[in-house]
């Protein structure tokens, strides 16, 4: 108990610097947008320096397009249970997984975009999926091979597979529990502790699934509904 109130407060502390610095970071996006409008309207720059100020612009809307897409996610913390539809999930993780295609498959199951998994706090649900994602696509994708992810539909809420070597780690769940290199070992510790909080659970299957990959496969389960029969 002790060990876990000392993690909240070191994390609480962390979420307060994170704050600060975020200020700090919006005052200098804010400082670049501005230099990079006001290049851009330099009627006497040679055309070398067009195209270099023209690919800052580019690499800035991206930049700005990713944080507005988390920025939701921000604002919600704290809202009200809401109903979590899989189209959603799959849309949202599209959107921001569009790139690298070539390194990995994201697919999503025809039942899983058009079912109703539970009612979950939005941001709770979407972050730890992300979480989630996040170590399938490095376990599935650190020897070089292309990885797969598959999003499925289950009796009480969903799963994430992967196509890797699978999860040798007793200690998965546990705070600064990993296996990774320079891994924080916080992920999924929190991700579970989350989700329990808002009545699901996230557990690592222990044997296969019908329609999952191979590898791990994690699966979020809303206790709410949950049919103990």
């Amino acid at each position: 108990m002790e060990d876990n109130k000392d993690l909240l407060i070191r994390l609480a502390l962390l979420g307060l610097v994170t704050e600060t610095i975020s200020h700090e970071f919006n005052v200098l996006r804010r400082n670049v947008r501005e230099s990079i409008s006001s290049l851009k309207k330099s009627e006497n720059l040679p055309q070398q320096e067009k195209e270099l100020v023209e690919r800052l612009n580019n690499l800035y809307m991206t930049m700005e397009s990713k944080l507005n897409f988390y920025s939701p996610l921000y604002k919600q913390i704290g809202s009200p249970n809401i109903s979590i539809i899989g189209g959603e999930i799959a849309s949202f993780i599209s959107q921001e997984y569009a790139l690298d295609t070539d390194k990995r498959s994201i697919q999503f199951s025809k039942t899983f975009c058009n079912s109703y998994l539970g009612k979950a706090q939005h941001d709770v649900i979407f972050s730890s999926v992300i979480s989630v994602l996040e170590n399938a696509i490095y376990w599935s994708t650190i020897e070089g091979n292309k990885g797969e992810i598959r999003f499925i539909k289950t009796p009480n809420g969903f799963a994430i597979s992967d196509n890797g070597k699978g999860v040798n780690n007793p200690n998965l769940f546990q705070a600064y529990s990993t296996t990774r290199p320079r891994g924080k070992g916080l992920g999924l510790f929190l991700s579970k502790k989350s989700l329990e909080k808002i009545g699901w659970d996230l557990t690592l299957a222990t044997e296969s699934i019908q329609n999952c990959l191979p590898g791990a496969t994690f699966i979020f389960t809303d206790l709410n509904t949950y049919d103990k029969s």
